[in-house]
Parts: C-alpha cells; structure tokens; sequence
C-alpha cells in the first residue's frame, strides 16, 4: 500500500470519528464537558507553570503539563519525558483523566492515542494558557 492510500484511509477514519481538520490540525468536535461529573477536565501542554504561561508547540516541547477542573489550576506536572514520549504522555492524560488536551500542535502517534481514549484535541496554538482554557470551559 502507498503512503498516498494510507493517508486517504487515516483521514476517513478521522472524519467518521467526529474530527476536523483546522490549518492542518485536528480537533476535536464534540463537547467538552465531563458528563459525569459536569466540569471539563483539562491538560494543557505549556511552555511554563503558570495561566501566563504560552501554550507548548508540541507535546515532546512542552515543560508543564497543567491540569484543570473547569478553569482551575489543581496540578502542574514537570514534563520528565521529552520528544518521542507519546504513550508515556497519554498514560499521564489517562491517569489525571481527562477530557481534553490544548496543545500547539498534535504528533501522528498522539493524536492516534487519544482518539482511542476518547480525549478530545484542541488547537490552541500559539495561545496563552489562560485564553485557551477560557475557551474550553
């Protein structure tokens, strides 16, 4: 099979799974609301600890990983995996259980993982913490 083919195939089975292709970044198109228990969860990948902080160009750049319930910072997570580290960084997103990760921009492996977790993507691209986070809650 071409390279041409498999990506025809990826971006069906993208398209059929509810997402949609925003300056050659997928999102998510569903709601971010945590049904069960009514505040979204969020992961932000950034480039410092803090709501001040520039949202991470990637994953493997980011330093922090901060988590919100809703537009609350409960947890900063020090990035310890670095570049290439997908399955390590979906795990964390799977253990604080989130419903959401605002990123700069999503790796092929990443978005893959998440798709499968049902973890929703949002481009926030060279966005602050605090403005992105505004816009999922």
């Amino acid at each position: 099979m071409d390279i041409k083919t498999v990506l025809a195939a990826v971006l069906m089975m993208l398209v059929l799974a509810g997402c949609t292709a925003e300056n050659g970044q997928m999102t998510g198109a569903a709601s971010y609301e945590n049904s069960a228990e009514g505040t979204v969860r969020i992961a932000v990948a950034a480039k410092g600890d803090n709501e001040d902080s520039r949202i991470s160009q990637g994953i493997g750049k980011a330093e922090y990983f901060l988590i919100f319930e809703g537009e609350n910072l409960v947890k900063k997570i020090e990035n310890a995996y670095g570049r290439g580290s997908c399955t390590e960084v979906a795990q964390l997103f799977l253990e604080e259980e989130v419903d959401v990760v605002a990123c700069g921009k999503f790796g092929v492996n990443i978005i893959g993982i998440l798709k499968e977790n049902d973890i929703e993507m949002f481009d926030a691209k060279g966005r602050l913490v605090r403005d992105a986070v505004k816009d999922l809650t």
